[in-house]
């Protein structure tokens, strides 16, 4: 079976070579290739008119309108795509398309016919047929390459507002931890009339910290390597401030993830175990068939509030941040993981990741 997938992995990948071989070939003639398509259609078209189209010219008309009419858009088309703030390479995938479905779709006409003859004669002339073909199979491919680029142009400015923002929060948290850091010095200084503030200025670190991590956490996870969940776990215990709280691992397993991610998701179900449930608490970590797990004998989250958990502001402590659990689940998103809250044996919960995928 792994043999299996790695074939079809290194097949799929040698065709999206192959493929962005050619629009790069393409690119610098990407709107002749529009235009091309667009005067080909129409010319013969004219021609299949002028040939064929002696006896019943309204009809022919209107056998031929829309291969004419696809003609003629993609033409006007083809000379307007520069006004459309189309790059060359989006150009040529358009073009690309429309000959693609042209080709296909003829073929599938020319089958259909093939079999259409086997049952009962079919008009001597089958180029109306191929013609119409034609043109649905450029207007199909042309509306889905035009929306694949749409979207894949909107995601990637996405993508890039969200690194941008992502630069900026990071930069803010460095430049916010140094004040803070004097602003505690000189809180404790002033002993225990300043407990208030140190307090306070604890939550605002807190805060700091869970926006670095939400800002991280809805990052691309393309660089997944294998990862041991006990590693990482234990790895996110030492730096949490658990106090007499105890971690018990009994998970054996390794999955891929991003390793900075992963630490995260731990890190604040470790918080957010000993926010609820004190200093005392114990923390499990293993996993089972479809994944691993992260459970403690804390008070849990009741069932009524396990749907809306994982969104931004909800806690139940009075110094929490309401971030940790949204941190969590962005985390899942980015990894394509599943993530359900039950009760643990214990008592407390129990939070399941599932869809997690194994190394081979």
């Amino acid at each position: 079976m792994s043999l299996q997938t790695d074939l079809l992995g290194s097949s799929l990948s040698s065709i999206r070579t192959a493929v962005g071989h050619l629009v790069d070939t393409a690119s610098p003639v990407g709107g002749w290739l529009l235009v091309g398509s667009g005067i080909g259609l129409t010319a013969l078209s004219e021609l299949v008119f002028f040939v064929y189209g002696n006896a019943y010219p309204s009809i022919r008309v209107l056998e031929l309108l829309l291969p004419m009419a696809v003609g003629v858009g993609l033409i006007w088309f083809g000379f307007q795509s520069r006004q459309h703030a189309f790059s060359s390479w989006q150009i040529a995938v358009l073009g690309l398309s429309v000959l693609l479905g042209m080709g296909v779709f003829v073929v599938i006409a020319t089958y259909m016919r093939l079999l259409l003859s086997l049952e009962q004669p079919l008009p001597a002339e089958p180029l109306y047929l191929l013609l119409n073909a034609m043109a649905i199979g450029a207007v199909l491919n042309f509306v889905y390459a035009y929306q694949y680029l749409k979207v894949r142009d909107r995601a990637d400015r996405l993508a890039v507002r969200r690194d941008r923002l992502v630069g900026v929060i990071s930069l803010v948290s460095h430049d916010i931890r140094n004040p803070l850091t004097v602003a505690k010095g000189y809180a404790d200084m002033a002993g225990e009339h300043a407990a208030p503030l140190v307090v306070a200025l604890e939550r605002i670190e807190t805060m700091v910290q869970e926006l670095l991590a939400l800002a991280h956490s809805t990052q691309s996870t393309a660089a997944l390597e294998p990862v041991a969940v006990a590693a990482i776990a234990r790895e996110s215990w030492g730096v949490v401030e658990t106090e007499a709280a105890d971690l018990e691992i009994a998970a054996e397993t390794e999955v891929l993830a991003e390793p900075d991610q992963l630490r995260h998701l731990f890190e604040n179900l470790f918080r957010n175990a000993i926010e609820h449930g004190g200093t005392a608490v114990t923390v499990r970590v293993g996993d089972f068939a479809g994944g691993f797990y992260v459970a403690d004998d804390g008070p849990g989250i009741p069932e009524s509030d396990r749907e809306t958990a994982f969104e931004p502001g909800y806690t139940t402590a009075e110094s929490g941040t309401g971030l940790g659990l949204n941190i969590v689940q962005e985390i899942c998103v980015a990894h394509d993981w599943d993530v359900a809250v039950t009760d643990s044996r214990a008592g407390g919960a129990r939070f399941e990741f599932e869809g997690v995928e194994f190394p081979d």
